[in-house]
């Protein structure tokens, strides 16, 4: 952890790690940092921590070897710890197994289970229509009695799957509610949507679909080049499904004159207007939109923000008209000297109405049936920050009032990782 305990840095604190974590709790495995928490050579070392994470630190590597060398590191602590790594190693069978490329097993009978699981792990707190009316429970939906089902709420066209920073994985795959809603009403069934306004705490990063492949389809492309100018050689290809790029370490392939990476793709725009991009960045990082130049963070020495966990910069914001409907080219480009953690974030603010609120009732109202899906997403809960309050962020607690009183057949969804109060 970063903390102090007791006076005393817990990354080198031998009390705990070696005292209570070894001698009474008699652990035999690895004991590694969190990221970026080792401070001390002498110090982490002595109390037993075996591993800096993610490496290229200030206090092991070339620092804990010159420390051997001059007396400061007893050559035994090093031999210890290097013995604890290499046993846990051995235990689990992969000092014989050649490393080989990350990857996944994805078999369908796992999804299904994994789609079971979440399923039976919804709770229904309510199925009763608004107002105790005589019609009966309105869960399950038939789409055989329906001809209009308005589907509104932020979370409705972002589903939010994961926590933010270190609480999210890349998923298998990222599907919105409104596409499965369509699906599972079928075509006899008119799906209308509305957002209903936003509950972004600033810009936020742009997710497929909004963002999409080069040719509209897909993920963004990522490529990875040797040299912080773009013109080397490319190291390493992929695909992103959001505008954020994170090197923990200089990626393998580059050399002395660090990297660069580039994310191009086309961005689609669901609503005409102002829109607003933010970008903050780790090292240097420049936005182009539709070949003008929107972001732009190359030879600025910006001053450090609260982005990426206090190492980023304050933001860079600009702002395009788009129209509704078109798709714009986009690349994100990053630039970092050799050995530093590099790292971009874009996020965009959509066009809102003087009363977002408004269209989303209105289509509440025309429907047969009103399915709100609100809740958080990852600017508010996330890693380093805290939530000031359980009520849900934006104006959300109002839309639910006025579709409810709209249409009393309203389904409100709740998409949150954390308690929220529900004062409706």
């Amino acid at each position: 952890a970063y903390n102090r305990l007791n006076g005393d840095y817990v990354s080198a604190d031998r009390r705990l790690a070696t005292d209570i974590l070894r001698g009474e709790w008699g652990f035999e495995g690895i004991l590694m940092t969190d990221w970026f928490a080792a401070i001390d050579t002498v110090g982490g070392s002595g109390a037993g921590v075996d591993v800096e994470m993610p490496g290229g630190g200030p206090a092991y590597g070339p620092h804990l070897a010159d420390a051997v060398r001059d007396g400061r590191v007893p050559a035994a602590t090093l031999d210890a710890m290097a013995t604890r790594i290499v046993m846990v190693l051995a235990r689990l069978g992969l000092l014989d197994r050649t490393p080989g490329e990350e990857g996944n097993d994805v078999r369908p009978e796992h999804a299904l289970l994994a789609i079971r699981a979440a399923a039976a792990a919804m709770v229904l707190l309510k199925n009763d229509p608004a107002g105790g009316g005589g019609d009966g429970p309105l869960l399950p939906l038939d789409p055989g009695t329906l001809s209009t089902v308005a589907l509104v709420g932020p979370n409705a066209f972002r589903p939010q799957l994961m926590g933010g920073g270190s609480a999210a994985l890349r998923p298998q795959y990222r599907r919105p509610p409104v596409d499965a809603l369509r699906e599972a009403m079928g075509p006899g069934v008119d799906v209308v949507t509305d957002r209903g306004g936003s509950i972004d705490r600033g810009a936020t990063t742009m997710f497929v679909p909004l963002v999409a492949g080069p040719d509209g389809r897909g993920e963004p492309v990522l490529e990875v080049m040797d040299g912080r100018d773009g013109s080397g050689p490319i190291v390493h290809t992929g695909s992103l499904d959001q505008t954020r790029i994170v090197f923990g370490d200089a990626p393998e392939g580059s050399g002395s004159d660090g990297y660069s990476a580039r994310l191009r793709g086309m961005l689609l725009a669901p609503v005409g207007g102002t829109y607003t991009f933010v970008m903050t960045q780790i090292a240097e990082a420049r936005f182009v939109l539709d070949g003008d130049v929107v972001c732009d963070a190359f030879g600025i020495d910006l001053p450090r923000g609260e982005s990426f966990f206090g190492s980023g910069s304050v933001p860079v914001s600009g702002t395009v008209r788009l129209a509704a409907g078109e798709a714009y080219p986009f690349e994100l480009v990053l630039a970092a000297p050799p050995g530093l953690m590099g790292a971009v974030d874009l996020g965009v603010r959509l066009p809102e109405d003087d009363d977002p609120l408004a269209s989303a009732v209105e289509a509440a109202a025309a429907a047969d049936v009103a399915v709100v899906v609100v809740g958080t997403n990852d600017d508010w809960e996330s890693e380093g920050v805290d939530r000031d309050t359980i009520d849900l962020p934006g104006r959300q607690d109002e839309l639910i009032r006025r579709i409810v009183a709209a249409n009393p057949r309203t389904v409100v969804v709740l998409n949150t990782g954390a308690p929220v109060h529900l004062p409706w």
